[in-house]
């Protein structure tokens, strides 16, 4: 990463704030005693920011803000990047960053490493097109990590002991950044050229061939998705995008990681796993009811939600999954006897919370690794609607539907779904939605279930909803 790359444009970088340059000189002072291929990390004080900020200032950018609202993690450049292929590409993420993790050395104790990035939702199924450059696992650690944790934040640069002797070239970088992190992040407003999307006859036929399948007894459910590919009249601004899911998604996990280009972002509501030490969370998130009106009551989607009882059977098969998955790893295993409504700005979703103990240390990509592909995105039996899902779907979901998110050096992180999500590649932008197909699924319903869902994406894109 040069300090070019980091540039933003039309603004020259600012002076860096006096406790951040003292900072950086002492670890700097400190980093050129460590031998010469030792990562080293440093950190300095940053002002609190939007993180999105930081996808506008290398190929390479990511950004992390968890729905709570309690943590935002954005990196640019690269310290580190990982890749794996096949079935057992989360076994070979976390080995090949825990042989990098024992090179690196950490001055005045930054936080732990994160590594950010994620995996394709099958074997293959990012081969191609705008997802070449994310492939079947893709993880960086940053050169430059922006950390916000409450209200206080920090830069940590992690490189090369070798690279760091050169004082004036690490405090330009320094200062690009903060230069970039002070931009703003206005909501994205290009006009639509062109779209290409399914249509409701196309669409229906899947849903019949679903329900076929499922009537003849080799599924019992499986979750159909949809590409939506819009043309604007300018390149899209990820961050912008990025910032305006924040602000109508708060209750969402808001992501984008760039790779080969292009940048895929989203606003997910649900959460795959989340581990500290032995302690564990995940959630089973299926059955949908959409709102009639995003601003307003929820009353009546919540009531017809709760009394659903397809939905609520569709909702059972996810917790058994999460219980099959997670219960054999557990010394404890907590799982409400019935789920209660979560509501959105456009939907009401059937949620069951379920929180756990580890029977012993295990890495947060082992977990990932057994709860991924859920019934919520994938289908009962797991193999089978994967299977069908490769046979059927049009377009390859890629990272869609997908875990993304990090891990750190003691094998704790976080993983969300990568739904209400879309792949942003210059002006053209793919937008992802699916639904749940089981016994007496209706393809109009099911058609409008997927608008629905498609309108967390347009709506921020100025697109209307």
């Amino acid at each position: 990463m040069t300090t070019a790359a980091l540039q933003p444009r039309g603004r020259a970088p600012q002076a860096v704030p006096a406790p951040a340059a003292a900072a950086l000189a002492a670890g700097l002072e400190r980093a050129v005693r460590f031998p010469d291929e030792a990562l080293v990390r440093l950190a300095v004080p940053a002002p609190v920011a939007p993180a999105a900020t930081l996808l506008r200032g290398d190929p390479d950018a990511v950004v992390w803000e968890d729905r709570d609202g309690a943590e935002a993690w954005a990196g640019l450049g690269r310290a580190a990047v990982l890749t794996a292929r096949g079935p057992e590409r989360f076994a070979a993420i976390a080995a090949a960053a825990a042989a990098l993790d024992r090179r690196t050395v950490a001055i005045d104790a930054p936080p732990p490493a994160r590594w950010l990035g994620g995996f394709a939702f099958t074997p293959g199924g990012a081969a191609g097109g705008a997802w070449a450059g994310f492939g079947d696992a893709r993880f960086v650690l940053p050169r430059w990590t922006y950390a916000r944790v409450g209200e206080r934040a920090e830069l940590i640069l992690c490189a090369p002991a070798r690279e760091l002797a050169d004082a004036a070239a690490i405090h330009a970088e320094l200062a690009t950044t903060l230069a970039l992190l002070a931009t703003p992040c206005p909501a994205p407003s290009a006009p639509r050229l062109a779209q290409r999307d399914a249509t409701p006859d196309a669409w229906r036929a899947i849903v019949l061939a679903a329900t076929a399948a499922i009537a003849a007894g080799s599924l019992r459910k499986v979750v159909a998705a949809r590409a939506r590919v819009i043309e604007l009249a300018q390149p899209i601004d990820a961050a912008g995008l990025v910032a305006e899911l924040g602000r109508r998604q708060p209750a969402c996990t808001r992501f984008g990681f760039a790779a080969g280009g292009a940048i895929f972002v989203g606003a997910s509501p649900e959460r795959l796993v989340r581990k500290r030490g032995r302690a564990l969370d995940t959630e089973a998130l299926a059955g949908s009811w959409a709102r009639t009106d995003a601003d307003g009551d929820a009353d009546a989607a919540v009531a017809a939600l709760l009394a659903s009882a397809k939905d609520r059977r569709e909702h059972a098969w996810v917790v058994e999954a999460i219980a099959g998955a997670l219960g054999p790893r557990c010394a404890e295993l907590r799982i409400p006897p019935a789920p209660t409504a979560r509501v959105l700005r456009h939907l009401v979703h059937l949620h069951t919370p379920v929180v756990g103990q580890l029977d012993r240390d295990r890495h947060v990509l082992e977990l990932v690794a057994a709860l991924h592909p859920t019934p919520a995105v994938g289908g009962t039996p797991t193999d089978d609607a994967v299977a069908w899902i490769a046979g059927h779907e049009p377009t390859a979901r890629g990272w869609y539907a997908a875990p993304v998110g990090w891990f750190d050096a003691a094998g704790d992180g976080e993983f969300a779904v990568a739904i209400r999500s879309g792949l942003c590649a210059g002006a053209t932008v793919a937008l992802y939605a699916g639904a749940g197909l089981v016994e007496g699924s209706d393809p109009t319903s099911e058609w409008h279930e997927t608008e629905v869902k498609l309108a967390a994406l347009t709506g921020a894109l100025g697109l209307g909803r």
